[in-house]
């Protein structure tokens, strides 16, 4: 394994990659998965009108490539190229998805009208989380590429742990900050929020859920990293389809069937059609902003 890697001039190490021949089934399977669900959300952008989604495209297209990648292993666990580029393309593609479930946030509260629910400026807060994002998404796949080198495996090993940990640091924010604003609007709705027709909880709750998964799933990967070679989450491939696979492949179809385009053309469409004068509490008191600076 990675601790004891060396490679010959032909690109083959005389040591196994896996302590298992990978499965080229499971891997094709969720490289068309991740493909459906990448064309999913490409598609989507259109009716929409909805651009955010583009990282998570980014990622699910880097997924796809790296189970790809990975059933080219089949049968030939020593070649180190497939298996070094496929695991620097599942690393980087976490990244690219969780910016999306970041901007979405933001896409949410503007849809009902309730920045003001949150406790510090939305605009700063996409861009700081995206920010953090793309240090996580260097961390991990600076990390991956050096612990290719045996000279540099510890140093790559912690970078990429120093990327999951922050990722976990954001996500926690993050769920704290959707609380904080579910909280408030539950006792100060907006006159969108109180449109029982919007559903906007719906959205709030999807993101819970798929914020949920994305720690779950780093805490597997910083135990994977802590235990090395010899723990149990490497010694079969389940614990990667199950915790890693699985889980970014629920997180990217969750977020086509909750899309929070969908929210934010909905109220586009009710202004429109002027079927939001019903839906306020006290029109003259606060009128309807509308949504056309923020798509």
């Amino acid at each position: 394994m990675l601790h004891h890697l060396y490679t010959r001039k032909d690109g083959y190490t005389d040591q196994p990659l896996y302590p298992y021949n990978p499965s080229d089934t499971a891997a094709y399977a969720f490289v068309a998965m991740f493909a459906i669900a990448g064309l999913l959300h490409l598609v989507l952008m259109f009716p929409y009108r909805a651009w955010f989604p583009i990282p998570m495209i980014i990622g699910t297209a880097m997924e796809a490539g790296s189970y790809y990648l990975r059933s080219k292993s089949h049968d030939n666990i020593h070649q180190i190229l497939p298996f070094i580029i496929s695991t620097l393309l599942i690393m980087g593609a976490a990244p690219m998805l969780a910016a999306t479930i970041y901007m979405s946030l933001k896409r949410i509260v503007n849809a009902v009208d309730a920045a003001h629910s949150a406790p510090i400026s939305m605009r700063w807060v996409s861009k700081l989380f995206v920010l953090f994002d793309v240090g996580c998404f260097i961390s991990q796949i600076a990390g991956s590429a050096m612990r290719a080198d045996v000279k540099t495996l510890s140093t790559g090993t912690t970078l990429v742990m120093v990327g999951l940990i922050i990722q976990v640091v954001i996500f926690f924010i993050c769920i704290a900050l959707m609380a904080s604003i579910h909280f408030r609007l539950n006792r100060n709705p907006t006159n969108l929020s109180n449109l029982p027709t919007l559903s906007w909880r719906r959205n709030v709750w999807s993101l819970y859920f798929v914020s949920g998964l994305f720690l779950v799933r780093n805490f597997i990967r910083i135990l994977e990293f802590k235990q090395g070679d010899s723990g149990w989450l490497l010694s079969s491939e389940v614990p990667l389809y199950i915790f890693d696979g699985g889980f970014m492949l629920v997180i990217v179809v969750m977020m086509a069937v909750v899309h929070p385009g969908r929210l934010a053309r909905k109220v586009v469409k009710m202004g429109k059609e002027g079927g939001l004068e019903m839906g306020y509490r006290d029109s003259a008191k606060e009128p309807f902003r509308p949504l056309a600076s923020q798509m």
